[in-house]
């Protein structure tokens, strides 16, 4: 028995509306570039980027962290090494004028050096960095050191996550470079020198070197710590940036299109819609199809 009219415009009307969903696909595809963008595109692939979406989060706060955290160590070590800097000079006043062959006159000149550097190390223990004070511990709203030399913050030293559960530290204490317990503050070393060149001292002036010697050494070893640091967040932001690639590969394998072939699925969509009205045009409308046997 033949088809009924109706049943030949179901079947074309049904294979058009096939034919323009599918172009209307491919072009929302072609133009966006994405294969899914909504659960119903594909409900396993969504949530599955959608986890992806999360992990991309992560390590770009991971990263911000990392990056903050390199600039305020940065920040320390380069006021480390204008400090190391300083006392290489003061080193250098305090040999020059253990010489017996020099007088007051010379020494007063050196000791107003000197009293100059221990006004610049003060400044350098006392460097900030958006606002606060890097030396400072927890305390770090206020200055490290008094004017005395004395040191006025905490031994806390914060901490930035720069991946899930690690954590790394942002800083060092300025007591554990310019006054730690079991080495020499840096500031009475100074002031012990000035006072030797003050008096015109030749064998006080000597006995400063030893002390500036271990001042020197603290500062190299600070330096050192805050080189481990660095190294630590950089091999973060290093691991951040290959979990945040991955994650990026894998989310766009999951939702995003081949723009070729995208294109390509366009071209094929259109000719099989063209197709589709063309074999419509051709049937005739509902009630002029013969029934019979």
């Amino acid at each position: 028995m033949r088809v009924s009219d109706t049943q030949l415009y179901l079947v074309q009307q049904h294979n058009l509306l096939g034919a323009r969903a599918r172009v209307n696909e491919a072009q929302r595809q072609a133009i966006s570039g994405k294969r899914v963008e909504k659960p119903s595109d594909d409900p396993a692939a969504f949530g599955m980027a959608r986890g992806l979406n999360a992990s991309i989060a992560r390590s770009e706060e991971n990263l911000r962290s990392v990056s903050m955290g390199l600039a305020t160590l940065q920040a320390a070590d380069a006021a480390l090494s204008d400090a190391g800097n300083i006392l290489n000079r003061v080193r250098e006043l305090a040999v020059g004028q253990a010489n017996g062959n020099l007088g007051a006159d010379e020494r007063a000149i050196a000791a107003t050096e000197v009293t100059e550097l221990r006004n610049q190390m003060l400044q350098l223990a006392n460097a900030t960095f958006n606002g606060n004070h890097i030396f400072a511990g927890y305390q770090d709203n206020a200055p490290a050191f008094d004017a005395a030399g004395i040191y006025q913050g905490d031994t806390g030293v914060r901490s930035l996550e720069v991946a899930p559960s690690v954590r790394v530290d942002s800083g060092i204490t300025g007591d554990s470079v310019f006054a730690p317990g079991t080495g020499v503050n840096i500031f009475q070393v100074i002031d012990n020198l000035t006072a030797a060149l003050q008096a015109n001292d030749q064998t006080a002036t000597q006995a400063t070197l030893g002390d500036i010697e271990t001042a020197t050494t603290q500062m190299a070893t600070g330096r050192g710590n805050l080189g481990g640091l660095m190294e630590s967040m950089e091999i973060a932001r290093s691991t951040a940036e290959r979990v945040q690639e991955g994650d990026q590969i894998a989310r766009s394998d999951l939702v995003d299109v081949d723009i070729a072939s995208a294109f390509s699925e366009l071209n094929q969509a259109n000719y099989a819609l063209q197709s589709a009205v063309e074999i419509a045009s051709q049937l005739p409308l509902p009630g002029l199809v013969t029934r019979g046997r």
